[in-house]
């Protein structure tokens, strides 16, 4: 059961400042509203993604204990010891995506099969100091390991398809996420009731007859909930 939680935000602007704004950027700043409700879902998810939330199996999201019936013991939790946990490479970062990749497409139901046995589309979420290495890692086709320069194992995967994306959201600096995105349930379920609502109490209002300003709101219902723990890994450098 996913419950939506109202969200709103208000801001109030003076007709004062209204006229004497040269610049636009009173503007600017009523037009944000209508961003922030778009990036609103970002902070949602980040958040819900680093609470590490109960899954249906009752075990937390990421979890080394996942289990049900002959699925046997599962792990969501992927880690691996690199020279500087906040600062990796681009090797570092296509071992790591792999390896997870590779829990993910081995990940059984409770009748012992596999689950994501046809998944081909993968995102990879980083904190914003992994951006350069992760943007190397799924985008050259040459790679500096330990033995020199080499192809790029993921740059050569055809059936293989990697997306990625930086956030400054996370508290974590040694912490990323994979996800499939091609299955049929999500790891994040989005759920919202409609669009966002833009309102004002502009020109003509009695708000502005008697505060002498204008307010612009946005609001919306929404809620982010743990979808399919098994299209989804949580990644440590140590």
């Amino acid at each position: 059961t996913v419950i939506n939680t109202p969200y709103e935000a208000t801001i109030e602007v003076k007709k004062r400042e209204m006229r004497r704004d040269k610049t636009g950027q009173l503007e600017i700043k009523v037009g944000d509203l209508a961003r922030r409700a778009q990036t609103h879902w970002a902070k949602l998810i980040c958040a819900m993604l680093e609470s590490n939330p109960t899954a249906y199996d009752g075990q937390s999201f990421f979890s080394a204990s996942h289990s049900e019936l002959d699925s046997g013991t599962q792990s969501n939790l992927g880690t691996s010891n690199i020279t500087t946990a906040n600062d990796p490479t681009a090797a570092d970062m296509k071992d790591a995506i792999l390896d997870a990749v590779s829990s993910i497409v081995g990940f059984k139901d409770s009748a012992g099969e596999p689950v994501n046995e046809d998944a081909s589309q993968f995102m990879v979420l980083v904190p914003t100091n992994m951006l350069s290495a992760t943007a190397a890692a799924v985008g050259s086709s040459v790679i500096v390991e330990s033995g020199g320069a080499v192809t790029n194992t993921m740059a050569v995967m055809g059936n293989f398809g990697f997306r990625y994306a930086a956030t400054a959201r996370f508290t974590s600096d040694d912490v990323f996420y994979v996800f499939r995105t091609d299955g049929m349930v999500p790891a994040v379920i989005r759920q919202q009731e409609s669009l966002p609502l833009i309102t004002a109490k502009a020109e003509g209002s009695d708000y502005e007859h008697d505060f002498n300003a204008h307010q612009y709101g946005v609001s919306i219902d929404r809620a982010v909930a743990p979808g399919r723990w098994q299209n989804a890994v949580q990644y440590t450098f140590t």
